[in-house]
């Protein structure tokens, strides 16, 4: 079954931003405070525009993709 995308966007900026030792603060100096506290604190029902979705994975380092992919469902 597929997954929440907001959840899934969730843990995965939560995952790169330990990986790569970023913090909330930069990234809300980069994209604006609000879009990075509503992904964060999953206080939105619509989840954030594509164009922030890449402007958050360019920010973390990684592609869009791996913000948007359920890593939970791939089996190692």
């Amino acid at each position: 079954m597929e997954r929440n995308i907001i959840d899934v966007v969730n843990e995965n900026m939560n995952r790169y931003m330990e990986l790569n030792n970023i913090k909330r603060k930069h990234l809300e100096k980069e994209l604006g405070s609000a879009t990075i506290q509503n992904m964060l604190t999953k206080k939105t029902t619509n989840g954030c525009s594509i164009l922030s979705l890449q402007k958050i994975a360019k920010a973390l380092g990684v592609k869009t993709i791996d913000l948007i992919e359920d890593w939970s469902e791939i089996e190692i």
